[in-house]
């Protein structure tokens, strides 16, 4: 493949249309004319983007800084105008398929209370109770399975005091595990620590503690890796969505409702009451 000018590459892809569910082709560019696609893709995505976080206010920042990078390039004005257009276009087509995956709807759906059963002996329960995470998770319109229930996840064992029972003795071993922790296993522990939001308690004081979420933990490994293999802007872009693809499902899986309430929500509730955070 040969580029005909520095800023406008030509490069052989296969679009997702047909491959995520329900996704259907994505508008053409105008034949003929010139386009920038990096600048069309970046441009794409940063304004999904904006639609999809809490923090608009620091893609807006980025922007700034990557169109200022294009437009040194002495890219003519018609070509960056019309790359432009292109990815507007292109992030229009995606706001609209994203609007059908029944997210908006689920939102309000109602939980489930899950009251946990273990304790810290002797410590006075300040936690408020916890809920089932996204117990309508299922709802949403899967982008490569036909439904979470194609994978079904193994369910957790009976929750249990009972020594010698299964349940037990996986409490038991993570227990044994954070006790004799190394230095290494700690921080190992913590750079795998996904939750998003953590409440913590201290005295009669309740805050929570916002983290990156398991699908954003997945997507800066992925920068790491593509900036360690200097990969360029096209491999990068497939990396990025081969990973948010896969990111979802384990949750899909999860979240399956058949699974009984006695289950991953609370089993990881009570062993985390008595045990420090960190491990999962």
């Amino acid at each position: 493949m040969r580029a005909t000018r520095r800023w406008c590459r030509v490069f052989e892809y296969q679009s997702s249309a047909g491959q995520l569910n329900d996704l259907k082709p994505c508008p053409q560019p105008e034949a003929g004319k010139e386009y920038c696609y990096p600048l069309a893709s970046i441009n794409a995505m940063l304004t999904v983007g904006k639609q999809l976080v809490f923090s608009e206010g620091d893609i807006t920042e980025l922007e700034e800084t990557i169109f200022d990078d294009f437009k040194k390039m002495n890219m003519p004005p018609e070509v960056y105008d019309r790359s432009m257009a292109y990815g507007d276009a292109i992030a229009k087509h995606i706001l609209t398929w994203s609007k059908g995956d029944n997210y908006a709807q689920t939102r309000s759906a109602p939980n489930l209370p899950s009251t946990p059963k273990w304790r810290t002996a002797g410590a006075p329960h300040r936690r408020p109770t916890r809920m089932l995470w996204n117990p309508a998770w299922p709802k949403i319109r899967t982008w490569v399975l036909d439904s979470s229930g194609q994978f079904l996840a193994e369910p957790p064992k009976p929750f249990s005091t009972v020594k010698g029972s299964e349940f037990y003795k996986q409490a038991l071993a993570v227990y044994d595990a954070v006790k004799n922790l190394t230095p290494y296993q700690d921080s190992t522990a913590w750079y795998w620590d996904d939750n998003p939001f953590r409440m913590d308690v201290s005295g009669h004081l309740m805050f929570g503690v916002k983290k990156i979420g398991p699908g954003g933990h997945w997507m800066n490994i992925t920068a790491h890796a593509c900036r360690k293999s200097n990969s360029d802007i096209i491999h990068s872009a497939e990396s990025y969505v081969k990973v948010a693809v896969r990111s979802p499902t384990p949750l899909l899986r999860a979240g399956k409702p058949n699974i009984p309430t006695t289950s991953s929500a609370r089993n990881r509730t009570s062993t985390n009451t008595s045990i420090p955070n960190g491990l999962p």
